[in-house]
């Protein structure tokens, strides 16, 4: 055993074997791309045999005007920030990843010997003449689990599908349900393979469908005559 952990009852959170228990973020908008543009708001190192259970809690503090609403922007084209979240942690040798959104704030719990959490804006940068104020981001750690659970979420959205028009979304890591809503809700959803063959066709508006296996995308097609409005939410299972 390390001799940093010869005298420790946890150790795993001690700040010898820890670079950041917790801090909070200014994001601006880094665009949709998630490759880019994630801030690391905790970061927890330590050793296969401290492996323990640990709760992460992201919070938002939203820029508000004087009369406490959220103020967005000045000329801003996008009325609702997204906020993500990208979770690793593992223990052993494996590294485990997943993205969710924040929206309000979520709390998270695994069990692991290193954790590292991500924030980002992934709307798109304002234009020259728009104007968007930071989202103050924090994130902290402690150990064993939350008294309550609630699944955290990833959601994938367009901008109004047209008339016969098709969109693919790929399946998150951890993805355990998914919901398709649209409005109107002249739709259809393939759950499709890596190869894109069709495994099940669904019409319509779609609430908490487990996914079928090997499912890799969903094809959803407009089948309507007028645009609609859609977005797709992935139940993540931790």
């Amino acid at each position: 055993m390390s001799r940093r952990y010869e005298n420790q009852a946890d150790g795993l959170l001690d700040k010898d074997v820890t670079e950041n228990l917790g801090r909070s973020v200014d994001l601006l908008p880094s665009g949709p791309d998630l490759q880019v543009g994630w801030q690391r708001v905790v970061q927890v190192n330590g050793d296969d045999p401290k492996s323990r259970t640990l709760t992460t809690a992201i919070s938002v503090q939203y820029p508000r005007d004087g009369d406490n609403n959220p103020r967005w922007g000045i000329g801003f084209n996008e009325s609702n920030p997204r906020i993500l979240a990208r979770i690793k942690w593992g223990s052993g040798g494996r590294q485990h990843e997943c993205i969710c959104d924040v929206l309000e704030g979520i709390v998270l719990t695994v069990h692991c010997s290193f954790l590292i959490v991500e924030v980002k804006d992934a709307q798109n940068p304002p234009a020259p003449d728009e104007i968007k104020p930071p989202i103050n981001v924090g994130g902290n750690v402690g150990y064993d689990s939350r008294a309550t659970f609630v699944s955290p979420t990833f959601t994938d959205r367009t901008a109004a599908l047209a008339a016969a028009g098709t969109f693919r979304s790929f399946v998150p890591p951890m993805a355990r349900t998914v919901s398709v809503f649209a409005n109107p809700a002249t739709l259809s959803t393939s759950f499709q393979d890596f190869q894109n063959v069709n495994i099940v066709t669904i019409a319509g508006n779609l609430s908490e469908i487990t996914i079928p296996g090997r499912t890799a995308s969903l094809l959803v097609t407009n089948t309507g005559a007028v645009p609609i409005d859609l977005a797709i939410i992935y139940e993540i299972s931790l």
